[in-house]
């Protein structure tokens, strides 16, 4: 299944997901410096409050500059540590790692 993360402007990133996905996507800022590294994390609930609720990711991610919404990057999400639930949180994670774009 095909994920994408449309990228507005020159210094801000903003996530296309749709409505039932949001809470999944969790990025640490709302803007971007075009050299900055650029990380966001998906997040699949597995105790907790919110156990009931799944997401996995799929293959491919992509990164798109809006309002033409050309793929400006695309790559695979990394699972966090091997795929195991972080004791704190009670997620499984992804990383995506989309650095290259500089825009």
């Amino acid at each position: 299944m095909l994920r994408s993360l449309p990228l507005p402007g020159l210094l801000a990133l903003a996530f296309h997901v749709s409505a039932q996905n949001a809470p999944f996507l969790v990025v640490d800022q709302f803007g971007y410096r075009p050299l900055d590294p650029k990380v966001a994390v998906i997040r699949d609930p597995q105790a907790g409050f919110n156990a009931a609720e799944s997401y996995t990711p799929g293959p491919l991610i992509e990164v798109r500059e809006l309002p033409g919404r050309t793929v400006v990057w695309s790559g695979a999400p990394a699972a966090w540590n091997g795929g195991q639930t972080d004791p704190m949180s009670g997620d499984r994670g992804w990383w995506v790692d989309f650095s290259a774009v500089q825009q």
